[in-house]
């Protein structure tokens, strides 16, 4: 009760004018911001992105020791001896291996199917077709 009545008495000391101006600062405070986005996202700024500058020869710009200096020298005489300096000709992955695809029947259906020898149980006597394995393909169609 003891804020309120502070309150009273200062609201009353105020001069007409100084009533006005706060009237209009809680007016202005109590209005919405009518832009305000609903839902999920937040707003972007459009920014343009600014493009890295790359010297064409990066190891100018850096500050080396008279002994690193000596270590870069050996190192790139020791990748020239080797050949370590041009490109490779070759992938570094190594490539996959080939499969031929074996002739299988389904013990289900009888019908002849290619597929990968992975696919194959041990037994080659045992394999199922997709169709015949599946329920619900069997159901749909039958």
């Amino acid at each position: 009760m003891d804020n309120k009545d502070n309150l009273k008495e200062i609201l009353k000391n105020l001069s007409e004018e100084e009533l006005e101006s706060l009237g209009k600062l809680l007016s202005q405070s109590s209005k919405k911001n009518n832009k305000r986005r609903r839902g999920r996202g937040k707003r972007k700024n459009k920014t343009t992105p600014t493009p890295k500058k790359e010297s064409p020869d990066f190891m100018k710009d850096i500050g080396l020791s008279t002994d690193e200096m000596h270590e870069m020298e050996v190192a790139s005489k020791f990748d020239k001896e080797r050949g370590l300096d041009k490109p490779k000709e070759k992938s570094i992955l190594p490539t996959a291996p080939q499969f031929t695809k074996i002739s299988v029947t389904c013990m289900t259906c009888n019908q002849h199917f290619e597929v990968a020898p992975a696919l194959l149980p041990p037994e080659k006597n045992r394999f199922r077709c997709n169709t015949c394995s599946c329920p619900m393909k069997r159901r749909r169609d039958g």
